[in-house]
């Protein structure tokens, strides 16, 4: 069993690849937790979000992962616990709730997520930060909207130090290409993996 995780900036194309993906190679896709606790309950996403958001993002993650590692088969996983915790970090850097937040950070360092990451291969789609707010503009969807440039640059800094750091468990997707280049490119990534 592999978790595909998928990470990047808001508007990158996790969600339409990701699907893409899934669709493909008949793999179950996983759709971000933050989103849908944006669309279910009203939280802010980004720089602005609160320490709750945090919280149930954390809950919902502890949940699913217990999903994910009673399964046979793989999933492709929309963000994941590894994105959300880069949220937080950037979150304690430019909001309150510091110490509350850095208390939360520890727990996402238990086990059943050290357990999922040795299960976890992740691509990272990486479009710079005023790419980021170009796309999130044209998606038309005002309620996901992360207009933060410091905020986007401190999250993709993040997540290349991740893949940076662990270079067997990662691959970087250049969004700068067009959309055939990046299905090219994911479909052949995943018949090696698969």
């Amino acid at each position: 069993m592999t978790v595909f995780s998928l990470l990047g900036l808001p508007g990158s194309g996790k969600s339409f690849y990701g699907q893409q993906l899934a669709t493909a190679f008949h793999i179950p896709f996983l759709p971000e937790i933050a989103t849908q606790l944006i669309h279910k309950k009203g939280f802010v996403p980004g720089a602005q979000g609160s320490l709750q958001f945090d919280q149930e993002i954390y809950m919902a993650n502890i949940q699913t992962t217990n999903e994910v590692l009673a399964l046979d088969h793989s999933v492709i996983w929309e963000g994941g616990p590894l994105q959300d915790r880069v949220f937080i970090e950037a979150r304690i850097k430019f909001r309150s709730h510091i110490s509350k937040r850095r208390q939360l950070l520890t727990l996402y360092e238990s086990s059943i997520f050290k357990r999922l990451h040795r299960h976890t291969y992740y691509l990272l789609f990486d479009i710079a930060p005023t790419s980021s707010l170009q796309r999130q503009k044209t998606r038309q969807k005002p309620e996901l909207l992360t207009v933060d440039l410091d905020f986007l640059a401190d999250l993709r800094d993040k997540l290349l130090l991740f893949c940076e750091t662990h270079p067997q468990q990662t691959w970087i997707v250049d969004m700068h290409q067009s959309k055939q280049q990046v299905i090219d490119q994911l479909f052949h990534k995943f018949q090696e993996l698969c």
